[in-house]
């Protein structure tokens, strides 16, 4: 018998589905379109009955928002403490590198593939995307704001220089491999996109010796 340690409690195994039932949806919207995709679908994909996917999610809007509401969590939870002893290209460089990464997931690729033809159709989309992208990027907006107020940046515009350099960063990372069809870049390729980003960065904001 099984003791009763190692086996899952009714909180894991539900977890465990409700896992089960957001990778499926993701899977599910991006093979067959967002709009084509029936629950019946995801439910079959994730091996539960459509009533659990139900019991979970109220509809495919409810599993797309949380599956958004995940990816751009991670963002505004990376690592960006602002360090006063350390180098302003180093810092830059380390956020930059989490912020590559996160771009070039599996997950967050596949979620832009879904989620840019859904935002073409609907400006209501299209701006609560929007909002909560630029939103999940507090932490490196925190990062600008300690670096201003310790003297070593300047920038009056906080939000608008995020902008800029994660910007920088999807153009060099992201957009090639929507748009242009490219493999995932390789780990020299992204030292070099967050590289240039960084000294672009430093050239307009660092403040002069």
């Amino acid at each position: 018998m099984t003791p009763a340690s190692s086996q899952s409690s009714p909180i894991n195994r539900s977890q465990q589905k409700r896992r089960a039932i957001l990778d499926a949806a993701l899977l599910e919207f991006e093979a067959g379109g967002f709009e084509a995709t029936s629950m019946d679908q995801i439910a079959a994909r994730a091996n539960v009955s459509k009533r659990t996917v139900y019991n979970h999610f109220g509809s495919k809007e409810e599993l797309f928002e949380t599956i958004r509401g995940e990816l751009f969590g991670q963002m505004a939870r990376m690592d960006c403490a602002y360090d006063s002893s350390k180098s302003l290209s180093e810092q830059l460089a380390a956020i930059g590198t989490q912020q590559v990464e996160l771009l070039c997931s599996d997950a967050f690729l596949t979620f832009a593939r879904i989620s840019i033809p859904l935002s073409l159709r609907s400006k209501e989309l299209a701006k609560s995307t929007y909002t909560e992208f630029q939103a999940s990027n507090k932490a490196i907006r925190g990062w600008i704001g300690a670096a201003t107020d310790d003297g070593r940046l300047s920038v009056d515009d906080a939000s608008f220089a995020v902008r800029q350099f994660v910007g920088l960063l999807k153009a060099g990372i992201l957009w090639p491999q929507l748009i242009g069809g490219q493999p995932t870049p390789s780990k020299s390729a992204k030292s070099r996109v967050v590289a240039a980003t960084v000294s672009m960065f430093l050239n307009q904001y660092a403040v002069k010796p």
